[in-house]
This record gives structure tokens, C-alpha cells and sequence, in this order.
């Protein structure tokens, strides 16, 4: 009785709320309008209770429009506004426990439990430098490793390590069951109105340092000479003049290792490392030895460099921190850096945490997450606009590997492997401007194969794993999903049984993901509801793609190796085009494949380029000579349009001195011209005809005892051609080119040619 009292009062409240009739069911209208018909008495009577009829039918229409909103949001048919309400999931099981988190009362203290550490002989060591990574192990029946794709080690049998990157998707919106019109990065800075390319970063918003960046007219380049160390040069495209050519100098007359750059406006930011000496005098059994150079006790520095005048940078600022550098990330002005820093027994005493800018972090920033580790991943915040600003700091007393960031988080995954239980922890730091601290830990089960398998959307984060299961002898891929304390609310494992992934991207409420044992298979998936992620499509293919990156209007392409049924061909680059417009049943639309060869891509998503309004994607080929070594070097500009390969030109670098693959090869644009660049040359060449159209030789003539370098001319040399690898019928106004090596032209594939390149 009590439930239909207030049925009747919520029915009355909302008959009380709800729109008045419109003036043409009104009771004058009816009757004028039957007048108007001429209606006999007894017809009306009919009639009379049918247009009554109907007009209840619309009241209660209305009616029930407006008490529509007053159902529960999750029962409506339409998305409910993140912005305006926050979902909570339930938290379920997870299998694998994180580690609990304590701060320490002081730096005594923690000194203390430091000590301790190596008093029981456990501590983390560094045995093994993976590019920028660093991998540990602890001595005490705990193993710690961190991956950085194919150069990390298999750490247990079946173990699923990665061959390469992928490429994270901007954190964009998307339909449950429809395909996305995806956009590429290449948005345009500053007053400069062409279009140039931009560093292929994983989150709109929040840049990544590259080895190369394009501002529209400068090309800002981190390369080396022969016998020289690591060097800052800036070359002006307008004159195709190399304007600045300089190594960097530490704070003891040393020369630092530039790691890479970022570009924002008038600033430049130079993440370098200053290596380690040992000089101490060490015995061990009956030997008597030096370590000399050691990596593991390197530092790193961010120089800060105004370049209003390009050809004669000033230094402004430098902040330092003990530590390798792990990664950074840049969000406007504001640059984020995450270094591992090792403690060792004989240095304990004055080094037991970390410092920054010379000074100790102190023990109110520090958590303990690993009561056995002697490493500290350390977070630094500070703005590259001002001279003297503040410098925040965070650390967990823990090793780290691979960094994600959105514009107010950044996580932090490590792998780790204890007692045959595979696991990757995940801890959290809130970033709000310069201020930076610990925010929250988790982990989920299994290993991450890079920083693209973290993604957050709508304060979930999505993390896809493989781990080896022991009792069955398998491979298992699964994706995983947290809230913002890191707790888990969903899963999906075993999605591809005895498979490893090997490509992961994110999409709003959807997922892509490749895996691989024999062949391709492209997963779609629904995220619509963290709580429930599930299987949407899949389609299986020879080979596999290592990097994903959505081209607009529902396509997607994939850059990885050609296969047949039983294995991935690794001398190969294979580019394919997948229609995901419908998610059920995604397709694979076209292909091209270069053989002997290999591209940066597959390793270093940077690498990759595109440009929205041209309609194209450029990768870096390596081709392979009969001999063994690169012979050439081509960047590939691929035309793709409604899921077709419409055409692919490449752009052969003139540098007859590469050999053996060795050294930076990338390639950026800008306007309708595409520069290529590799330890020697920048190269201009014509997107439209396809010419070479200028050089500049960026390596010089360096004295091993000076400071300074003698540059070579700029080479105007227009009338000179490089023989492109363009398929049959993409015409160009090219003079008529010299011989091609046979190498290059058996690398040529077969493709429909549609017209023009543009």
C-alpha cells in the first residue's frame, strides 16, 4: 500500500510538472475543426472519443518525456556526462597483492632501514643497461627486471616479451559498437601556417622528448660526428644552413650525453646524462681492479636553453638529480622527469637517497614500497620559464621502467618476478603545475611490454599484460583495468590463449590489440564498461603489426613484418590498412610489403609521421644489400585513401657513407617538403615531383682537440636527382635519374597506382 501511495505521488508530481496541452488540442480547436468537416452529430460521437484517445496518448507521452529524466542514469539509452557525474565500480579480486606503501619518520630512518638491507645482503644491483633502461635484480630469491621491447631479456620460460612499441591513443571518445573517426597528431604551432611534423607522442597535450623536433622552420637535431660526443645542431630549412653545432659541457669541464629534446617556442630543453667514474681501488679474491666507467651511477641533467636567436642558444637554467634517466614528459612550459637512482654499500654514507640540484630530497617525499630494494625512482617538476623556480620532488624507494602521463597523472610500471609469480607494479604521482607527489600503487598480473600498454579514460586506467602460466605451458595475454586508486574493477585474461601481444592501442571505449604465435590476430574490444571489457572482432593475418595508428574516417594502419602460417618474417615491412568502421568484424582492406629491409617504427614509434590535410604516413626503410649491410636508406611516403594504398614514393637519402645501419635515420616535413636526415646529411626534398632539392652536411670537420667545428657549405644542388623508389604511375617532374642499385629496386613491391602522390 505504502509502495502505491508513492507511485500515485510521484505520477501526480509529475502530471503537476508537465508541459500544458499545445493550443491545437484544445477544446475550441476541436470543435472548430470538426466544424470545418462538416460532421454529422452521430459521426462526432464517434470520432469525439478517438481524437480524445489520441490526445491522451500525446499527454502521456509528454508526461513520460519529461519523467524520463527522472530514471537512473545507468537505465537511460544515451551516454551519461562524465564531466557532470562520476561512476564508482566495485572493486573485485585480484591475484596478485601490491605492495603497502609507508613513509619513513626521517632521513635517519630511512638511512637506517637502507643499511639494514645490505647488513642481510639483499639489495638491488644493476647488471644490464637496455637503451635508457635499466634492469635489476635482487640478490635474495627476488628478481626485478624492467623491458624495454626485444632488448630485454626473457626472465622465465615462455615469458612474453615484446619485439616492439606501439602507439597509445589520444584519450578520445568513441561509440560502443561504431568505428571512430580518428585524427592524427600534426596540429600547427606558432605564426608559421604550413603544416610540419611533430613528434608522434602518446597522449594529446603532454609532449615526449624525441631525438629530432620541427617547429615549422628550425630542425632541432641530437646527433654525433665521427670520434666526437653527442651534439645539439639546429639547421635553418629556409637556407638549409646549419646554424649551431655544440656538445654540452657538465659541471666538471666533462661533456655531457645529450639523450633527446623538447622544443616550446623560444625554449629548448636538452635531457642529458653525465656518466659515472669509479676510480676506487677494489679487490676481489685474488684480483686487484678499477671499475673506471660506470653507468649505473650516472646522473641526469636538464639543461634549459633560450633560442630567440638560433644560431647562439643561451643556457638559462640546469636542474640535476642523481639517477639514469627512465623517461620525461613535457605539459606546456612544465617538464616531468623520472630517473632511477641505486644505492651502494660503499657509498652509503653520503649518498643513501638521492639529491637534486646537489641537495637530498628528504625522507617527507620518500615512500617504501620494496622492503628488499635499494633503488629510488625519483619524479622531479619544475618550469622551464623561469630561472630560479621551485623544483618538486617525489620518490618511491622501488625500481621503475616505463612512464605514462596524462596532464594531471603520472604512472610508473615496473615488471616484476618472484616465486614463479609474474606481476607488474604500477604506482601513481598526482602532478597539479610544479607540484608533484605520491598518489596511489596497484598491479595486476603479468608484464606490460611497453608505455603504451598503460591508457586512462575516465579516471580508469587500462593495462594490457602477458605472463607464462607454469601448469599449463602456455602464453596468456589479458587486459586488466583500475580505478584511480589503482584497485581492480575489471579484467579480461586469456585474451588470445598461448599468444603474446605485441601491439597494443587505445581508443576511448574501445581497444586494439595485437597478438602473435604464428599469426596475426587484431582484437577489437569493448571498453564501454570497465567493469565487464570484452571481445568485440577479431581477424587473423601472416605476420604482425608492432605499431597501430589510426588514419580518420574508421581506417586504421598497422607497420609491422610479413609472416606465412608458421612464422613472422623479420626481414621484411609490412604495412597494412584495417577498415574498423565496424568493430564485430573488422577487415584487413590492403597491404604492402618491402622485403630486405626493416624499419625505426617498430621500435620507435617517434619515427613515424603523418600529415592529416596531405593524406599521408612516412616511415624510415633500411634496405638490406646482398652483403649485409644497409646500402640504402629511403623514407617511404604512402598515400592511403578509403582504405587503400593509393600510392607509396621513396625518398632515397643521398649518404654513401652509411653503413651497417648505424645512427639516427628519421624524417619530418614541412609545407610540401620532406627533410631526411641521418648522422650526416639533411636532405630537402620535393613532396610533389619527388626531387632532391638541397643538402647539408650536418657532420663537419671536427678537431678532437678543440671546442669548435668547421661546417661544410650547403649544397644547392637542384639539378641533381636521386632515383626514388615510386611504384609504376605516380608521375613526377624529375630529371632523368641516375642508375638505381639493384638492392633498392628488388625491394619494390606490387601496388595499384590511383594518380599523383598528391
Amino acid at each position: 500500500m505504502k509502495r502505491n501511495d508513492e507511485n500515485n505521488y510521484t505520477l501526480k508530481e509529475a502530471f503537476a510538472s508537465s508541459p500544458d496541452l499545445p493550443e491545437s488540442l484544445s477544446k475550441e480547436r476541436m470543435v472548430e475543426m470538426l466544424k470545418e468537416k462538416n460532421i454529422t452529430p452521430k459521426k462526432k460521437v464517434k470520432i469525439l472519443p478517438k481524437i480524445a484517445s489520441l490526445a491522451a496518448v500525446l499527454v502521456v507521452t509528454l508526461i513520460c518525456m519529461n519523467a524520463y529524466h527522472l530514471i537512473p542514469v545507468e537505465l537511460q539509452d544515451v551516454e551519461p556526462s562524465y564531466e557532470t557525474q562520476e561512476v564508482t565500480y566495485p572493486v573485485i579480486e585480484n591475484t596478485v597483492k601490491p605492495h603497502t606503501l609507508k613513509k619513513a619518520d626521517s632521513n635517519a630512518e630511512l638511512k637506517k632501514h637502507i643499511e639494514s638491507l645490505f647488513e642481510r645482503g639483499s639489495y638491488n644491483y644493476a647488471i644490464q643497461l637496455f637503451g635508457d633502461k635499466i634492469a635489476s635484480d635482487d640478490v635474495v630469491d627476488e628478481f626485478v627486471y624492467e623491458i624495454n621491447g626485444t632488448k630485454a631479456p626473457t626472465m622465465a620460460p615462455g615469458s612474453a616479451v615484446g619485439t616492439a612499441p606501439t602507439q597509445s591513443a589520444v584519450n578520445e571518445e568513441s561509440d560502443e559498437l561504431k568505428g571512430q573517426d580518428f585524427s592524427v597528431n600534426d596540429t600547427l604551432t606558432g605564426s608559421n601556417s604550413k603544416e610540419h611534423g611533430q613528434t608522434n607522442i602518446q597522449v594529446e597535450g603532454i609532449d615526449e622528448a624525441d631525438i629530432i623536433k620541427n617547429d615549422g622552420r628550425y630542425l632541432y637535431i641530437v646527433s654525433s660526428g665521427i670520434k666526437t660526443d653527442t651534439r645539439l645542431k639546429i639547421v635553418d630549412t629556409e637556407t638549409m644552413t646549419l646554424l649551431y653545432d655544440e656538445f654540452i659541457k657538465g659541471e666538471k669541464d666533462n661533456v655531457l650525453g645529450i639523450r633527446d629534446i623538447y622544443v616550446n617556442g623560444d625554449i629548448l630543453v636538452a635531457n642529458c646524462i653525465e656518466s659515472g667514474y669509479d676510480n676506487k681501488t677494489y679487490v676481489a679474491a685474488d684480483s686487484v681492479y678499477t671499475p673506471g666507467y660506470n653507468p649505473w651511477r650516472s646522473d641526469t641533467v636538464n639543461v634549459v636553453f633560450d633560442i630567440s636567436e638560433r644560431s647562439s642558444p643561451k643556457e638559462i637554467r640546469r636542474v640535476s638529480q642523481n639517477g639514469s634517466l627512465l623517461s620525461s614528459r613535457m605539459n606546456g612550459s612544465i617538464l616531468y622527469t623520472v630517473t632511477y637512482y641505486t644505492v651502494y654499500n660503499d657509498t652509503l654514507e653520503e649518498n643513501y637517497m638521492p639529491k637534486v640540484n646537489g641537495e637530498f630530497i628528504g625522507c617527507d617525499c620518500v615512500y617504501i614500497y620494496d622492503e628488499k630494494s635499494t633503488g629510488y625512482t625519483v619524479v622531479t617538476a619544475f618550469d622551464t620559464k623561469e630561472k630560479n623556480g621551485e623544483v618538486s620532488k617525489a620518490s618511491v624507494l622501488g625500481s621503475g621502467a616505463e612512464v605514462y602521463c596524462t596532464s594531471d597523472t603520472l604512472y610508473v610500471g615496473m615488471y616484476e618476478y618472484k616465486n614463479s609469480e609474474t606481476k607488474t607494479n604500477i604506482f601513481a604521482f598526482s602532478l597539479d603545475g610544479v607540484n608533484v607527489a605520491y598518489k596511489a600503487s596497484g598491479a595486476v598480473k603479468g608484464q606490460f611490454l611497453n608505455q603504451f600498454c598503460f591508457d586512462e579514460h575516465k579516471d580508469c586506467l587500462r593495462v594490457a599484460t602477458n605472463y607464462y602460466d607454469y601448469k599449463t605451458d602456455k602464453d596468456i595475454s589479458s587486459i586488466y583495468v583500475l580505478n584511480k586508486d589503482l584497485q581492480l574493477i575489471g579484467k579480461l585474461e586469456d585474451l588470445a590463449y598461448d599468444e603474446q601481444i605485441k601491439s597494443v592501442r587505445f581508443m576511448g571505449d574501445t581497444g586494439y590489440v595485437v597478438t602473435f604465435r604464428n599469426t596475426d590476430p587484431l582484437f577489437t574490444l569493448d571498453l564501454t564498461d570497465p567493469a565487464t571489457p570484452k571481445v568485440l572482432g577479431e581477424i587473423k593475418l601472416p605476420g604482425y603489426s608492432a605499431y597501430l595508428h589510426p588514419i580518420g574516417d574508421g581506417y586504421m594502419v598497422g607497420i609491422g613484418y610479413d609472416g606465412d602460417e608458421e612464422n613472422a618474417k623479420f626481414n621484411t615491412v609490412k604495412v597494412s590498412v584495417f577498415d574498423v568502421t565496424d568493430l564485430r568484424n573488422p577487415k584487413e582492406t590492403d597491404t604492402f610489403v618491402i622485403k630486405e629491409a626493416e624499419t625505426d617504427v617498430n621500435y620507435e614509434p617517434k619515427a613515424f609521421i603523418s600529415s592529416k590535410t596531405m593524406g599521408f604516413i612516412g616511415i624510415p626503410v633500411k634496405h638490406y644489400s646482398p652483403e649485409g649491410y644497409y646500402s640504402v636508406l629511403s623514407y617511404k611516403i604512402i598515400k592511403i585513401e578509403n582504405g587503400k594504398i593509393l600510392s607509396h614514393e621513396g625518398f632515397t637519402h643521398p649518404d654513401e657513407n652509411h653503413r651497417y645501419g648505424y645512427g639516427l635515420f628519421r624524417g619530418t616535413f614541412i609545407g610540401e617538403k620532406l627533410y631526411t636526415v641521418n648522422l650526416n646529411t639533411v636532405a630537402e626534398h620535393s613532396l610533389t615531383s619527388g626531387e632532391l632539392l638541397r643538402t647539408v652536411d650536418i657532420l663537419g670537420d671536427y678537431d678532437e682537440n678543440a671546442d669548435t667545428s668547421q661546417t661544410a657549405p650547403v649544397n644547392y644542388n637542384s639539378d641533381v636527382v636521386m632515383k626514388t623508389t615510386a611504384a609504376p604511375g605516380v608521375t613526377s617532374a624529375m630529371t632523368e635519374p641516375e642508375k638505381q642499385p639493384d638492392t633498392e629496386i628488388a625491394v619494390e613491391a606490387e601496388v595499384v597506382e590511383k594518380g599523383k602522390l598528391f
